[in-house]
């Protein structure tokens, strides 16, 4: 007997459809506008797969949003992390 697991859900893509909500737009015309088909962004709310950083960027657009460094450059402390001198004095 196979138990069910909890749904995970990705909080950039939770911020997303709480805006569209707010929008009065219904998350299948959001992921239509986003050229993502209703059924895959129905599985890519509990994760399975994840919405990959295209995806993301494009819902987004759609209620208006832009998603911060994914659509510039990155801030310090992750380029200092990515190189691993982010506790270096």
């Amino acid at each position: 007997m196979r138990k069910d697991r909890p749904k995970r859900t990705d909080p950039l893509l939770s911020e997303i459809i709480r805006r569209a909500a707010a929008q009065g737009l219904a998350e299948g015309e959001l992921a239509r506008r986003a050229g993502i088909r209703p059924d895959a962004f129905s599985r890519k709310k509990t994760g399975t797969p994840p919405a990959t950083v295209d995806e993301l960027r494009r819902l987004g657009e759609v209620v208006g949003t832009r998603l911060g460094w994914l659509d510039g450059p990155a801030p310090e402390a992750v380029v200092d992390a990515l190189a691993g001198t982010l506790f270096d004095d």
